[in-house]
């Protein structure tokens, strides 16, 4: 039995144009686009060297790194630490993972 053709065409586009497209396209039938995606963003455009620093609840934290682990596998890192004489809020930084690696010896 011969396998049928098929005519279905596509492309290959970056992670990032998928993103746009998603979220331009559902921003008028009241898709869902994330709170982290301002984060997400920044972090492209900081230059090497630096990071992005925010305080947040815990339940907070770990909601970053999903978001960040699912939308740039591999490319970012979040490190953080509990804010001293806050309760339940901790100091967050957040870098693109090729710039915070460290040359091995």
């Amino acid at each position: 039995m011969a396998k049928k053709q098929s005519n279905l065409n596509y492309e290959v586009v970056s992670h990032d144009e998928m993103q746009q497209v998603l979220a331009s396209s559902r921003r008028g039938r009241g898709g869902r686009v994330s709170k982290w995606e301002p984060v997400r963003t920044a972090l492209g455009q900081i230059e090497e060297g630096k990071a992005l620093k925010l305080t947040l609840p815990k339940r907070e934290v770990q909601g970053l790194r999903q978001y960040l682990s699912k939308q740039m596998p591999g490319r970012s890192k979040v490190v953080s630490s509990v804010a001293q004489g806050e309760d339940d809020r901790y100091h967050v930084f957040v870098t693109s993972a090729e710039g915070s690696s460290r040359k091995k010896r």
